[in-house]
């Protein structure tokens, strides 16, 4: 009897530890999803804050927002306009390089970057353009294609 308790005893043991190492297994899967939801969430919630920063700084300046380069007055002036088209260029930039494929976010950037198209076809793809990452050069040259300001036209015929 003795024997067949231990040969019991150990089938269970076994047993056991296999159960404990599925379950070692299986908590170390959720604390890698758990993460993972984690910097995803964190990366979103980074994109909304920068971009809704943007949009702040357009609502605190609307005179910049749209403005048309050949109507600003003075050299501040357009160094500020500069300033807020380069943080909008910066916003979409961080924005894509975390969500590269997300349609929604390419979509508000190109809307967005349209309304300036005459100052980055203008500044931008005269010599700043390799400044940015690859995701944001395209977006750039497409706002370039697409528009149909004369400093895009020019941009697109040198």
């Amino acid at each position: 009897m003795s024997e067949r308790f231990a040969e019991l005893a150990r089938s269970y043991g076994n047993a056991a530890q296999i159960v404990s190492a599925l379950v070692a297994v299986a908590a170390l899967v959720g604390i890698y999803w758990q993460v993972q939801t984690n910097l995803l969430s964190s990366r979103e919630n980074s994109a909304r804050e920068i971009y809704r920063a943007y949009l702040q700084l357009s609502v605190q300046n609307p005179e910049l927002a749209q403005a048309d380069i050949e109507n600003l007055n003075s050299t501040t002036e357009l160094a500020r306009y500069g300033w807020l088209v380069s943080y909008l260029l910066y916003t979409c930039e961080q924005i894509l390089v975390d969500f590269p494929r997300d349609p929604e976010w390419r979509r508000a950037c190109l809307s967005q970057m349209s309304y300036h198209a005459s100052y980055i076809c203008k500044s931008v793809l005269g010599g700043e353009i390799n400044q940015y990452e690859p995701v944001i050069r395209d977006l750039i040259l497409e706002i370039a294609k697409t528009s149909h300001t004369a400093e895009c036209k020019k941009a697109q015929a040198a």
